[in-house]
This record gives C-alpha cells, sequence and structure tokens, in this order.
C-alpha cells in the first residue's frame, strides 16, 4: 500500500538575529490510508512545528523549510500556492492547538460553517444549512448550537465545533494538534470516541499530535516519538507500549501510570531539553541519558530500523547494549 503523506528530510529553521535556529532536522515518516499515527514529544520538541510546515503554514520570510514532503504524489513544499490553498480543507485539514479558542466571538456557529462555505464554491451544496446540521450530528451537537455565539457554549462544544468545520468536505487526511488540551478529563474521553468513530466511518487519516502517551496508546496504530527536533523512535503503538528501545521513550513510559502496570513509583527525566539555539555534535538526548558514552557526546546517531520489516526504529548509538538493561522494564 502507497502512504498518503510521504515526509522525507524535512528541515525547519527560523531565521534568527543571530543566525538560524533549527527546529526541525531531517524529520522522515509516512502515514498510510485509513491510519492513525500518533505523534509524542513534550513541550517544544517540533510535533507542531512539523505540521505548520507540511501545510507550509510558516512565513516565507521568517522561516526556511527543506525537504520532500508529498501528498498523494504531489511535493507539497513546491506546489504552487493556489494549488496548495484548493488542497488545504478539501484535502488536507488541520485542527490547531487551542482551535476551540479560534472562533470569531461576533459571529454564529452557522456563520462560521458559511464562510467555509463560500470560501470553497466549487463544494458549496444546494442547501447549506442541511449540511451544517448533519456536520453537527457527526460531533454530537444538535442543530440549536447553530444560531449559538461561542461565548455560549462549552469548549468541548467549541472542539467538536472545530472538528466538524474541518470535516466540512470529508479530507482524507487530516492533522490533528493536540485537540484535547485544557479539557476536562470526561470531555476529552467524548472527544477522543468522537475522532475514533469520525476516522473509522469517513476511512481518515490522522496525524495525532500530543504529549499524553495514555491518549495515543488508545487512539493510535502506530507513534513517533520526537526530541529535540528529530524523531528517535518510531514503531506500532503495541510494540512501543510493551517495550521503548530509545532512554527517552522509556523515560516517557515511566513518567505516566496505568492500571495496566505494576504498582511503581513515577520518575520524571532528569534534565531540561537542549537549546534549540546552539549547535548539536552529539547525540541530543546525551546530557540526560544514564547510559551515555563519550561516543554519544561527539557523534550524532543514525535512526536504524531493529527489524528486518522496517516497521519499529531507534535513534541510538547503544540501542542493542542497553535493551537487555531495560527489558525488566517491559511488562506491558
Amino acid at each position: 500500500m502507497n502512504p498518503l503523506l510521504n515526509v522525507s528530510q524535512l528541515t525547519v529553521r527560523y531565521r534568527g538575529s543571530n543566525g538560524p535556529i533549527t527546529a526541525v532536522q531531517d524529520v522522515s515518516f509516512s502515514v498510510y490510508p485509513n491510519e492513525i499515527v500518533g505523534f509524542v514529544g513534550e513541550s517544544g520538541s517540533g510535533k507542531s512545528t512539523v505540521a505548520q510546515a507540511i501545510l507550509r503554514l510558516h512565513p516565507s520570510e521568517s522561516v526556511e523549510v527543506t525537504g520532500d514532503v508529498r501528498f498523494q504524489d504531489t511535493n507539497l513544499l513546491t506546489v504552487k500556492a493556489e494549488a496548495l490553498r484548493q488542497r488545504r480543507w478539501t484535502q488536507i485539514a488541520m485542527v490547531s492547538q487551542s482551535s476551540m479558542n479560534a472562533l470569531n466571538p461576533l459571529r454564529t456557529i452557522e456563520q462560521h460553517f458559511n464562510d467555509v462555505w463560500i470560501a470553497h464554491p466549487s463544494q458549496s451544496p444546494r442547501d447549506r444549512h442541511t449540511r451544517n446540521v448533519e456536520l453537527l450530528a457527526m460531533v454530537n451537537l444538535d442543530a440549536l448550537v447553530l444560531q449559538k455565539y461561542p461565548h455560549q457554549l462549552s469548549g468541548g462544544m467549541r472542539q467538536r465545533i472545530a472538528i466538524a468545520l474541518a470535516m466540512m468536505f470529508h479530507p482524507p487526511f487530516m492533522i490533528m494538534d493536540e485537540p484535547t488540551t485544557a479539557l476536562d478529563v470526561l470531555v476529552e474521553r467524548d472527544i477522543l470516541a468522537r475522532i475514533q468513530a469520525l476516522q473509522q466511518d469517513n476511512h481518515l487519516s490522522i496525524l495525532f499530535i500530543t504529549h499524553d502517551l495514555h491518549v495515543i496508546f488508545k487512539l493510535a496504530h502506530r507513534l513517533l516519538i520526537m526530541y529535540a527536533g528529530e524523531i528517535v523512535e518510531s514503531g506500532p503503538v503495541a510494540d512501543i507500549q510493551r517495550c521503548a528501545y530509545h532512554p527517552y521513550s522509556q523515560g516517557l513510559r515511566r513518567s505516566f501510570l496505568s492500571i495496566d502496570m505494576p504498582r511503581v513509583r513515577r520518575q520524571g527525566i532528569p534534565g531540561w531539553s537542549p537549546d534549540s539555539k546552539q549547535q548539536h555534535s552529539g547525540c541530543r538526548f546525551a546530557p540526560r541519558c544514564a547510559y551515555a558514552q563519550d561516543q554519544c557526546l561527539t557523534v550524532a546517531p543514525s535512526f536504524e530500523w531493529i527489524d528486518d520489516a522496517q516497521t519499529h526504529g531507534v535513534r541510538c548509538h547503544y540501542w542493542r547494549e542497553i535493551v537487555p538493561l531495560i527489558l525488566w522494564s517491559c511488562v506491558w
């Protein structure tokens, strides 16, 4: 099966007064049809930067994006701006972080929907109101919501409206950037269940960005783990949930508890992420890694597949030596 989205050697540099700042370095991954790929990493790791680079949302005068981003065999980084604009929303949609706060407080929800129809006249149905009601039903909202203003709705309702807006043209691919941030646990569970239902009913491919392993383990099929602008491990969720190979991935797994785990003390990862303004000569995780050797401080590790099928890969010099030391924690 050919990937719907194929990202190769994506690098994003911000133009700073003291020189370029590399936020994302040589990121490569694919998303296949009818698949949810989780994108995990702590704040500042570059997840949202990757999402915005895919859709060319960065201002060109302040950001340099290189690499190859192919969606259905079209390179989104080189296609003309108007052609890309036509693909946005109709073929690739995005639910951005805190999108529930992006609604115009002076316009009703129906006016928000109609604005999108006006922007895409070739897609506009004869009866917009009926279609708007159908879209609300997809996210379990009543038609009466159309006459409401954003401030009259809860945060969870506004977030579901953002998802409904993204689903207007049934795009085959969607980017969701932390769509449940700032929502309480019950609302989050409801929205995640709605996302799963929409994905299955509409055969969506989703790149789901989050910092919460608890969420992604229940939602995604494959997992990308990002640290300091690089993908340090990728593989099927079941494999990484059972046993992660990179020390950073291990640290993420130990940082939260599950009822499926033995009773152990929750541990954080000591230290801080590296400053993106600084040049990195070795492994970016080395200053925080309990297994780091001299080579780790001077030579950047390459990404290696650990299986013949090339489904599970890791960026670490000593993953073979570390594995026997961490097998005790592979209990899920």
